[in-house]
């Protein structure tokens, strides 16, 4: 996966992209299984981090991907109604 990653990051080049793919691994397992998860978001950048992920998301999964504010400290990444059935098919 490739991805933009903005000027703004306490991260390093290499460390973002790191960390982008190794959430979004583990978000592709989660929804493919469960259809839905909850990932920890405490701080700004990690929010638009995530949200950043799913269009990435929605290509490895081939379906679309929501992603909301769960609470203060969570984002709730959910694959579209209906496909969750069929990605615990596959």
């Amino acid at each position: 996966m490739t991805y933009d990653i903005p000027s703004r990051t306490p991260l390093t080049f290499e460390e973002e992209v790191r960390a982008r793919t190794a959430f979004a691994d583990f978000l592709v397992r989660e929804l493919a299984a469960h259809g839905t998860v909850r990932f920890p978001a405490h701080e700004p950048e990690e929010r638009r981090r995530l949200l950043d992920l799913v269009p990435a998301l929605s290509n490895a999964l081939g379906t679309e991907v929501h992603c909301t504010p769960e609470d203060v400290t969570a984002m709730r990444f959910t694959v579209q109604t209906g496909h969750a059935q069929a990605l615990d098919r596959t």
